[in-house]
């Protein structure tokens, strides 16, 4: 049997092996919703966290594959970037086809590196990441803190639930947008196809370099035999 999942050094990491610490120091500050996002985030992909779904070929049923469950969580590392090609490509058939201007309202500048981390470095009860600085030319730095901070200053960032982070005004206003596409589209020369964002089989047949949930006697594609779904209470002590 296969499970596919993936090994890279990502913020799960650092909530995984840091987080009791954290709460050790300011469980009276954390919301429940920051503890169900962090929840989430350490779970994210684990077969005992968040379950798995077990595929199996039709003729060949011992060759089966168990997929992971994903948190789909836009805070954690790996699945917001999903999320961010899914936005960017419906804001590309959103947009009309004509020059624009694009304002961005972001969080205060001394809290802005650790939103463009492009590298993190664990290191005993220090981390150390690598940032753009914005207000020197984008001139990289490398910052170091306890970790524990380091998690303090992150998830402050993390919504609560149903919170809104993105809201459109003017011409892409959830009300009128689908009238006044149709009002630019008629006026505007056409801006072609907008090429969909990677679904879950092409990114892992990237990833891996071969076609997941392919039977590896007879090539067929595996189907759904099974969904687990694990009692989170089972591992609230954790």
């Amino acid at each position: 049997m296969e499970t596919l999942a993936g090994g890279r050094f990502t913020l799960k990491k650092i909530f995984q092996d840091n987080w009791k610490q954290f709460l050790a120091v300011y469980r009276v500050t954390v919301t429940w919703f920051v503890a169900y996002n962090v929840w989430k985030i350490m779970n994210c992909r684990e077969p005992d966290g968040l379950g798995f779904n077990t595929y199996a070929c039709p003729d060949h049923p011992g060759e089966t594959c168990r997929i992971p469950g994903s948190c789909k969580n836009r805070f954690c590392s790996v699945c917001a970037k999903v999320q961010v090609n899914n936005w960017v490509a419906d804001m590309n058939r959103m947009f009309p086809n004509c020059n624009h201007f694009h304002i961005t309202f972001t969080v205060p500048s001394q809290f802005r590196e650790l939103l463009f981390t492009k590298r993190q470095l664990l290191n005993a009860d220090m981390i150390t990441f690598l940032f753009k600085d914005y207000r020197n030319h984008e001139r990289p730095v490398l910052y170091t803190l306890r970790t524990i901070e380091f998690i303090k200053k992150l998830v402050q960032h993390i919504p609560p639930h149903y919170f809104n982070v993105i809201r459109h005004y003017g011409l892409l206003a959830s009300r009128v947008k689908a009238s006044y596409k149709q009002i630019a589209d008629r006026l505007l020369p056409s801006a072609g196809e907008v090429e969909p964002a990677s679904d879950w089989r092409t990114r892992q047949t990237a990833f891996q370099g071969r076609v997941p949930l392919i039977c590896t006697i007879c090539k067929k594609v595996m189907v759904l035999v099974s969904v687990h779904l694990p009692n989170p209470l089972s591992r609230s002590s954790r």
